[in-house]
């Protein structure tokens, strides 16, 4: 992986924090009521599941004005007092659609009120999995883990053998051990799920393409590029033969893509892949929504690695500008953008405005339940960085201890990180004079990197 130029001391490898595709297991459920209808349904009734089943499908598009119109037809063909299974898979169709469109505190409300009332444990089980997906979104990654792992209990529980129910929970509690730091477990999961799928579908599928692409961003994450590489390709390929080109589905292989490239100094082809994916969210969703968020993202990490600070300043700006229309500035992902924008301001050498930033996003993500969020180390890190550059080396050994301290507290540290620190702190014994301990620290270090994917090459 490129080292971002510029900075003088060594960065931690950057969390590429993949975004969770709530793809229901709606239709099957669905069904279910469907069969009820067939046996006891009024003629409104029937009507309205016709609606409803062409509804999640155009959820499943992406095609969200079409899934509102069809959701409002459902609503017009019941009585106002209807009370049934209907209302119940029109009141779930309503919340998947706000959960798409954003609205996850909406989604999440409604998801609870359906819970309350089933008894019915498939319908259960998927309800604790979309409330998990929000919380995931709304940043409170443990949460949303406890709720999969609910749902994964009881799933076992209803199917013997493989179940594409079970494949989305292992695919979800993969993308949680993702965020969190614990990358052997992320792809575990996902390794799980991928095959899992594989082996129920024996064609192209959308399932298959999620796995192939969280498989792919465990392997990035962990240094494996080429693996990464070979995997986001597949997606991409059964993405455009499932949707097309130009598809918001595809947008997201072709952000991921992107990411590979860049790892590769294939610069030019990543700002291709970036562009294109930006195009096909403005053109779907216009130009405020919050799919937007990740494209400016992913062109500010573009522009970092470049060098080019002054437009990565501007895409981060814009990506946490739209971020902040839809979450609260409390989530996690804005102390992400925080940090991202306060190591633009180090490369310009505008230490006093990189450290503003960095310590904004330090204090917002020492906030995260557990103790704090696995990326606060990183940003300790960023922030000795800051005073190296400086010559305040007492400062940046302070940081650098701070980060490195952290991390060994946490259960599932991450060895990148913690190489990273022992080896700037080892740098400030030296600057310091002081030899053996950083010859400590660097042989540490070094014990770290020896089998670490990241380092191997």
């Amino acid at each position: 992986m490129l080292a971002k130029k510029g900075l003088g001391y060594p960065e931690a490898v950057p969390v590429y924090i993949s975004s969770q595709i709530l793809h229901l297991r709606q239709l099957h459920i669905v069904l279910i009521f469907f069969t009820f209808l067939s046996a006891h349904a009024t003629v409104a009734q029937s009507v309205a599941s016709r609606f409803l089943k062409d509804g999640f499908q155009a959820l499943e598009n992406a095609q969200y004005d079409k899934c509102r119109q069809l959701l409002n037809q459902v609503r017009a063909s019941l009585p106002r007092d209807e009370s049934s299974s209907t209302r119940d898979s029109s009141d779930l169709l309503e919340a998947d659609l706000w959960y798409e469109e954003g609205k996850i505190n909406e989604a999440q409300a409604l998801y609870y009120k359906l819970l309350e009332k089933t008894d019915d444990p498939v319908f259960r089980a998927q309800l604790f999995n979309n409330i998990g997906a929000c919380h995931y979104r709304q940043g409170d990654y443990f949460a949303a883990l406890q709720q999969h792992l609910q749902s994964l209990t009881l799933r076992r529980q209803i199917y013997q053998g493989e179940h594409p129910d079970l494949a989305d929970s292992y695919n979800n509690i993969g993308n949680c051990h993702f965020v969190l730091g614990d990358l052997s477990k992320a792809l575990e999961y996902h390794l799980q799920a991928l095959a899992m799928r594989q082996q129920l579908y024996q064609e192209d599928h959308l399932d298959v393409s999620i796995s192939l692409m969280n498989t792919g961003n465990c392997y990035f994450q962990i240094g494996q590029l080429t693996e990464a590489l070979q995997l986001h390709e597949a997606a991409l390929e059964m993405r455009e033969g499932l949707f097309g080109r130009e598809h918001p589905r595809t947008a997201s292989v072709l952000n991921a893509l992107a990411k590979d490239h860049v790892a590769f100094g294939r610069f030019d082809r990543a700002t291709d892949l970036l562009q294109e994916a930006l195009q096909i969210r403005v053109q779907h969703f216009g130009v405020d929504a919050w799919q937007l968020f990740k494209s400016y993202e992913s062109l500010g990490d573009l522009y970092a690695q470049m060098a080019v600070d002054e437009e990565a300043i501007r895409s981060y700006r814009m990506a946490r500008k739209i971020f902040l229309k839809h979450q609260t500035a409390a989530h996690p992902l804005n102390g992400y953008l925080l940090d991202k924008i306060g190591l633009s301001y180090q490369s310009l050498q505008l230490f006093a405005e990189a450290r503003l930033r960095h310590e904004a996003a330090a204090e917002l993500l020492s906030q995260f339940s557990n103790g704090g969020h696995p990326h606060l180390s990183v940003v300790y890190n960023h922030l000795g960085n800051t005073y190296v550059k400086e010559g305040a080396f007492d400062k940046a050994l302070d940081q650098y201890r701070l980060g490195l301290n952290f991390s060994l507290r946490r259960k599932n540290s991450n060895p990148v990180v913690e190489a990273t620190l022992e080896n700037n702190i080892g740098l400030c014994m030296m600057e310091k004079k002081r030899w053996a301990a950083a010859e400590e620290y660097f042989i540490a270090a070094l014990e770290k990197k020896k089998n670490h994917p990241a380092y191997l090459k």
